[in-house]
């Protein structure tokens, strides 16, 4: 089995007065290969996903990254605006999934018409696995 757990709740990632985001909820995830997405949560209750990405050693420190502006520069582009606009959301919000095939479910999830905004390029799954083999499969739970 390819995934040893499935995609994790939403953690809140909130932003501090001073304008820096409390990195501190990072330690909820853990310092394995895998998947994660970061995202607002609407009013509605409904969560936006501006990215998706993978690590293949921790999920933990690539988020980290991101969330302190040295990943991504899209990433790091969307959380500036975050803390300059008083009117975007108090949050970030993450969520990982645990895989030992991390490139292939990131490009499930990014393989799309409908991506993530801050994935500029679109991922592609491997030359002869469709789409459709791995949906609803032990790989995406």
């Amino acid at each position: 089995m390819l995934i040893n757990k499935q995609w994790s709740s939403w953690i809140q990632m909130p932003f501090r007065t001073d304008g820096s985001l409390d990195v501190r909820p990072l330690n909820r995830v853990p310092q394995r290969p895998g998947v994660y997405a970061i995202a607002n949560k609407k009013q509605t209750g409904l969560f936006v996903t501006h990215y998706v990405g993978r690590s293949c050693r921790g999920i933990r420190e690539r988020l980290r990254r991101h969330l302190t502006g040295h990943g991504k520069s899209v990433v790091a582009t969307q959380l500036m605006l975050k803390r300059s606009i008083p009117s975007a959301p108090a949050s970030m919000w993450i969520a990982f999934l645990e895989t030992s095939e991390p490139k292939i479910v990131e490009a499930l999830y990014i393989d799309s018409n409908d991506r993530p905004i801050c994935n500029l390029i679109r991922a592609r799954l491997p030359f002869g696995i469709p789409e459709s083999l791995l949906r609803h499969s032990k790989l995406e739970r």
